[in-house]
């Protein structure tokens, strides 16, 4: 993930760069980065682990 991470941004990783790391397949891969997506965008910010109230 980018440094500060950020929604629009979250498909400049590839799904084979996200496959290779964790281990998983193309889907799974597609499925944890639209989540990653997805957590950006409601607020989570991976610098300092901030999690929205409301996601917890």
């Amino acid at each position: 993930m980018l440094a500060g991470g950020h929604a629009d941004y979250v498909d400049v990783v590839s799904l084979s760069d996200i496959e290779a790391v964790v281990g998983v397949g193309r889907t799974v891969a597609g499925d944890i980065r639209k989540e990653a997506q997805e957590l950006l965008a409601s607020g989570y910010d991976p610098s300092t682990a901030y999690v929205p109230q409301n996601d917890r």
